[in-house]
Formats: C-alpha cells, structure tokens, sequence
C-alpha cells in the first residue's frame, strides 16, 4: 500500500510512502524475510492432529522500489506423534 503526499510549497512536492499492515505478522518489507521460517508446529484436535507450516513468500511487484513478502500458511491433517 503506498500512499503519496503532495505538498505546493514554492513549486516543490515531497512524496511519503507508507507501507501498513493491519497485521504486522502477514506482511514484511525488506530484501529478505524475516528471519526463523519455514517453521512448522503440531496442534493436537479431536480427532487428529494439524500441522502448520509457515513461510514467506517474495513479491517483487507489489509495492514499487520496494520487496514485499506476504506470509504463507499451510495446514495438513496428519496422524499424532
């Protein structure tokens, strides 16, 4: 998400780019991911077992000048251990 700022101070304009989130933890800005991932964790349910893993994954294109990676979540039903 950008959003440009213009100010007509003597013919000048300055340009502010914000980059938000409403959850931090889904979106990072950077050259690099962060770091600790993949990562993946076992939640006992029910009737089984969920496994989730995490990781991020690149988006060169989203925000202009800037890399954006977008967290990635993957659950599996597997048997306990």
């Amino acid at each position: 998400m950008s959003i440009a700022v213009w100010s007509a101070t003597a013919c000048t304009s300055t340009t502010t780019n914000y980059y938000a989130s409403p959850n931090d933890s889904l979106l990072a800005v950077g050259d690099t991911p962060p770091d600790g991932y993949p990562r993946s964790y076992l939640t006992k349910e029910k009737n089984g077992c969920i496994e989730t893993t995490e990781s991020w994954k690149k988006e060169p294109n989203l925000l202009i000048g800037k890399v954006a990676w977008l967290k990635q979540v993957e659950h599996k039903t597997v048997s306990c251990r």
